[in-house]
């Protein structure tokens, strides 16, 4: 598919359960890659795409990195 084309689509950041993060990494750097997110901003962004378990998980790992 062209650019043009691409203008045209809307993407969404796929939504992260918990279920298979091996597929849901894939499709968000194929997410990240279509938008041109810069790689420093594309952790932040996934955030908003986790609900239930996985966010707090995630929030909780990133404290512990912080520390």
């Amino acid at each position: 598919m062209n650019e043009s084309r691409l203008a045209g689509k809307k993407v969404k950041l796929p939504l992260f359960e918990g279920d298979d993060p091996v597929a849901w990494i894939t499709r968000a750097e194929i997410y990240f890659d279509v938008q041109q997110t810069p790689d420093e901003m594309r952790v932040k962004l996934s955030r908003l795409s986790m609900e239930g378990p996985t966010i707090h998980w995630f929030n909780l790992l990133m404290e512990t990195e912080d520390q």
